[in-house]
């Protein structure tokens, strides 16, 4: 039929670097200067711009911040982490303009796209952010910061699991408009768009490059999903996964007759179309309204890096590759993304595959108590390990210590890399708490005295309580996630300079 038309990679007269199959899942971290020498050129320019002299082709000293996914909390306190970076002084910039790459899964990837996307300068939108903060969102002093002060949200507007395929689809469109008006009030990133406006290319020139993750073709049911760990990037330039059945090695037959290999494609390249599917059987081709919807937004790809609306059901946006409207016969017709948490849920492995030197670790999962508070890192050292072969060692940590950065490292040809873990606990937010406490205005008076209230007299089990909440409550109290915006802002100006001041 002629939805069913295919085509051979080797018919395809494509530009180098338009579209490329990945055969290994490490085949581009041996290989990063032909990679990624596109990221690295746009690394070296802001670098420059910022009076952080580099040259040469791959930049030295690559530095990658890793937001963790966490739902609404983790959006906060990763907002906030991103604002206290921009208030410490660097060099001849802030430790926020020295940050190269920003790698983010889930409420991660919704702070960094909010950051990423807005036509604010970095000043102008952390004031805003730090006015919501003090006063309530819906206080803010300046009128012009009330459309930002909606990024600390309270609410998740959308209904639990879905039930019937009509519900379904309801609920993707529901996720991803909430994404749109709380997160990218000021512009909604078309990637494949080639005139993009000058705001965007802007960004592309002044904040760190940001990769979205993602997983594909995983079950909906989370522990089905977390069986099969299929990783899949967006960037501004690229979208695609290392790994598919023939790469890994270990899906059935079944699943991958002609065993799949990973690709990559770059954005709008000549003669591709990436097209979101709105329909789910072919007997709905007739109604127009469930076609496909050719390109990526960022609104999207924020939905897909964070679509998980239970403990047991994930989102599945579903999309298709085709070449001059024909599927291409090495990769699948259909890529079925959802929450990046189900592959690994730290961003992690996409800066090692690039060879990153100094990695911080932004943590805000809810831990399990069974597991440790470096389960998050457990799985994303065994993918690094299964897709790339590297080894990567576990950060050193005691049950009662109160430190909040923890430090480990991985090694590439000889060379160990530094990884910074930034992991707020139970027994380290004891020091946040007397800082909120010694926060004073001009005249005297407790600054977030309702802030330290609540959090004295949380009304809740003593193993959800801050900064330990729940990721998946529908509503949470404005003081909380005020409490994660600043813990997150207090834990970039106290504990993480420290340990990149030889790096200036």
């Amino acid at each position: 039929m002629f939805f069913d038309k295919e085509i051979s990679i080797k018919d395809i007269p494509a530009q180098p670097f338009d579209f490329y199959l990945v055969e290994r899942p490490n085949e581009r971290f041996n290989d990063p200067d032909r990679y990624f020498a596109h990221e690295f050129k746009k690394i070296q320019q802001r670098r420059n711009l910022y009076g952080f002299k580099s040259t040469g082709q791959h930049p030295e000293n690559l530095i990658g911040l890793a937001l963790s996914g966490g739902g609404q909390r983790s959006a906060a306190f990763q907002l906030g982490l991103l604002s206290g970076l921009n208030k410490v002084p660097f060099g001849q910039g802030t430790l926020l303009n020295r940050i190269d790459y920003i790698s983010s899964v889930s409420g991660g990837s919704w702070a960094s796209g909010a950051y990423w996307a807005s036509k604010r300068s970095d000043e102008e939108l952390f004031r805003c952010l730090d006015d919501a903060t003090e006063h309530g969102k819906n206080k803010v002093e300046q009128e012009t910061c009330r459309i930002p002060a909606k990024m600390l949200r309270t609410k998740q507007e959308i209904l639990p699991l879905p039930i019937k395929d009509g519900e379904f689809k309801q609920k993707k469109k529901a996720w991803e408009e909430a994404i749109t008006e709380i997160y990218l009030p000021d512009y909604n990133v078309e990637f494949w768009d080639k005139n993009r406006d000058a705001s965007c290319n802007h960004n592309f020139d002044r904040k760190p490059y940001p990769i979205f993750n993602s997983s594909h073709s995983i079950p909906v049911t989370s522990q089905e999903a977390n069986d099969k760990h299929f990783p899949f990037q967006t960037t501004p330039d690229y979208l695609g996964t290392i790994a598919d059945c023939k790469s890994l090695g270990i899906a059935p037959t079944e699943e991958c007759p002609k065993g799949r290999s990973g690709f990559f494609v770059r954005h709008g390249a000549e003669g591709f179309s990436w097209s979101e599917r709105k329909w789910k059987k072919y007997w709905k081709l007739w109604a127009p309204e469930d076609w496909a919807i050719e390109g990526m937004t960022l609104s999207k790809t924020l939905a897909h890096s964070s679509a998980v609306i239970g403990a047991e059901m994930l989102l599945q946006y579903d999309f298709d590759l085709k070449y001059q409207g024909q599927y291409i016969e090495e990769i699948r017709k259909r890529y079925e993304l959802s929450d990046g948490g189900k592959t690994e849920n730290l961003g992690l492995l996409s800066l090692i595959e690039r060879g990153v030197d100094f990695i911080i670790v932004s943590y805000m999962g809810k831990d399990n108590p069974s597991y440790g508070p470096f389960q998050d890192f457990d799985l994303a050292s065994k993918q690094v390990k299964k897709l790339l072969g590297c080894e990567v060692q576990m950060p050193k940590h005691q049950s009662e210590d109160k430190n909040f950065v923890f430090q480990s490292s991985y090694t590439i040809g000889g060379k160990d890399k530094i990884i910074l873990h930034v992991k707020p606990m139970h027994s380290n937010v004891g020091e946040f708490k007397d800082y909120l406490k010694n926060q004073k205005h001009a005249d005297g008076s407790p600054r977030y005295a309702d802030i330290v209230e609540f959090l004295d007299n949380e009304k809740c089990d003593s193993k959800d309580r801050f900064p330990q909440t729940p990721t998946m409550w529908v509503e949470y109290d404005e003081r909380l996630i005020r409490a994660y915006y600043l813990l997150g802002q207090y834990v970039a100006k106290e504990h993480i300079l420290v340990n990149l001041s030889k790096l200036a």
